[in-house]
C-alpha cells in the first residue's frame, strides 16, 4: 500500500492571516479612493465604475420684454456631482433678434451659427467647430438617397415657439436635399418646391441636407421664422469642478412681445389744472395689460413715449364750447416691427374758467389752437359718454 502524503500544518497562527488580509484589503482601498475622477460601487456582487463629474439640467424658458432684467434672479439651472464636490456655475449670454426683424439666414439664423457635420466622405467628423453643435446621432438615411458625393448636414437649434418657412433651390442636376425636425424621417426631394414646417418649440433641432461641397444658402430661399418672440437670449451654462471637470447647457430664453390689442388708453377724465399743466403725468398715459382685464393691475405695463415694441406721441387740441373749455388729446401708437398704428381720443376737461379770455389770449395762455365747437352741439354729452364707457 502506498503511503498518503498529508499537507503539513503551519506554525503560524489564524490571526496572522487575517492581519495579511485585512492590509492587502487596505492597501486596494486606499488605491481606489486615490483616483481623481472615478469611485465605485457594488451592486449584486458586480464592481461598478461611475465617473465623478458634474451633471447640469435645465429647462427653456420665455419672459415678457419688459421683465427680462429679473431674468437673473430665476431659471438657473439644476446642478449635481456624482462624487460631492463642490461645482462652480458660469454663464455667457448672447441676444438675437427674431420675428419681424430677423428674416432671412441672419441674426439668430446666420450661417456660422449652424453646426456642420459630413454624414459620408468622412466618418461623420464635425468640421466646422460650430459652437452649439448638438448632433443627432443614428441619422437614418436611405442609402439608395445620399448621392454618391455623401451629404452633409446643417443643424440649428430652434429658439422659440415658431413656425420655419422657407424654398427649396435645385442649383442644378439631380441633386438631393432633405429636411428633418429632431429624429423624425427626413423629406427628401429633388425638385424646386415650398416647405412650411409644424408647431416647433424651443429646442427642437431642424437639420438641413445637402451634398457635401455646396452651400446651405444657395438651397434656401426667402427663409422666416414665425414667431411671436421678439428675440432669443441663448444662454450659455458651464459647471466646473474643482478638477476641472465641466458639464454643458445651451438655454433658450425667448423674449416675448405683445400685440396693440394689448394697449389700453387713459379714460377720459377732468382736472383743476390749466391746459399747459394737464399732461399725461397728470391725467394718464397709456398701458400694457397682459390678461385683457383692466381690473388687475400687477399684469400692467406704463407705455411712455417710446419702448422696445410701440412708438407712443400724442397732440392736444383746445375746444371751447356751451358747455366750457375741453382738451381733446389724439393718442398714437405704432408697432415700430409690424408698422401698424392705433389712434385714440382721451377728453380732458378743464374745471379753470378761461370765459373771460378772448381767443388770442387763450392760445397764448395755452399754447394750443382754440376750435369753437357749433353752439348747437353738446360736447358735454359727448363727453360723459366717453367718461363712463371703457379705454380699448
Amino acid at each position: 500500500m502506498g503511503l498518503i502524503e498529508y499537507p503539513m500544518k503551519s506554525n503560524r497562527p489564524l490571526h496572522t492571516y487575517a492581519i495579511m488580509f485585512i492590509m492587502v484589503f487596505s492597501i486596494a482601498n486606499t488605491t481606489f479612493a486615490q483616483g481623481k475622477s472615478k469611485t465605485y460601487s457594488t451592486t449584486n456582487s458586480i464592481l461598478q465604475e461611475t465617473t465623478c463629474q458634474p451633471q447640469i439640467a435645465g429647462q427653456h424658458l420665455h419672459v415678457f420684454y419688459r421683465e427680462l432684467d429679473q431674468l437673473k434672479k430665476s431659471g438657473q439651472p439644476t446642478v449635481t456631482h456624482a462624487c460631492g464636490a463642490a461645482v462652480e456655475l458660469t454663464s455667457d449670454d448672447q441676444y438675437h433678434m427674431l420675428g419681424c426683424q430677423a428674416e432671412g439666414l441672419t441674426n439668430y439664423f446666420a450661417l456660422d451659427r449652424w453646426s456642420m457635420v459630413k454624414i459620408k466622405g468622412d466618418g461623420g467628423v464635425d468640421v466646422t467647430g460650430a459652437p452649439n453643435s448638438m448632433l443627432v446621432e443614428g441619422a437614418n438615411i436611405a442609402q439608395s438617397k445620399v448621392p454618391t458625393t455623401g451629404i452633409q448636414r446643417f443643424q440649428i437649434a430652434i429658439p422659440a415657439e415658431g413656425f420655419i418657412s422657407f424654398d427649396w433651390r435645385n442649383i442644378g442636376g439631380s441633386n438631393l436635399f432633405g429636411i428633418q425636425v429632431n429624429e423624425t424621417d427626413i423629406e427628401w426631394t429633388d425638385q424646386n418646391t415650398n416647405f412650411f414646417s409644424n408647431p416647433l418649440v424651443a429646442g427642437d433641432l431642424l437639420n438641413v441636407y445637402i451634398p457635401i461641397g455646396q452651400d446651405l444658402s444657395n438651397h434656401l430661399s426667402n427663409f422666416q421664422f414665425l414667431t411671436n418672440a421678439m428675440g432669443v437670449l441663448v444662454r450659455k451654462w458651464t459647471a466646473t469642478d474643482e478638477q476641472g471637470s465641466q458639464d454643458h447647457f445651451t438655454q433658450m430664453v425667448s423674449v416675448d412681445k405683445t400685440s396693440l390689442a394689448q394697449v389700453f388708453f387713459p379714460a377720459s377724465t377732468h382736472t383743476t389744472q390749466k391746459a399747459a399743466k394737464a399732461t399725461p403725468n397728470l391725467t394718464g398715459f397709456p398701458v400694457i395689460d397682459l390678461d385683457g382685464n383692466l381690473g388687475t393691475t400687477n399684469d400692467q405695463y406704463l407705455l411712455e413715449e417710446k419702448d422696445d415694441v410701440f412708438d407712443l406721441s400724442w397732440t392736444d387740441e383746445l375746444i371751447q364750447n356751451k358747455d366750457g373749455f375741453f382738451l381733446q388729446r389724439t393718442w398714437t401708437v405704432e408697432d415700430w416691427c409690424s408698422g401698424s398704428n392705433l389712434h385714440r381720443t382721451q377728453l380732458i376737461r378743464l374745471e379753470s374758467g378761461m370765459q373771460h379770455l378772448s381767443v388770442d389770449q387763450i392760445d397764448d395762455a395755452t399754447g394750443l389752437n382754440l376750435r369753437v365747437q357749433p353752439s348747437s352741439s353738446s360736447f358735454s354729452d359727448s363727453f360723459e359718454d366717453a367718461f363712463s364707457a371703457p379705454s380699448f
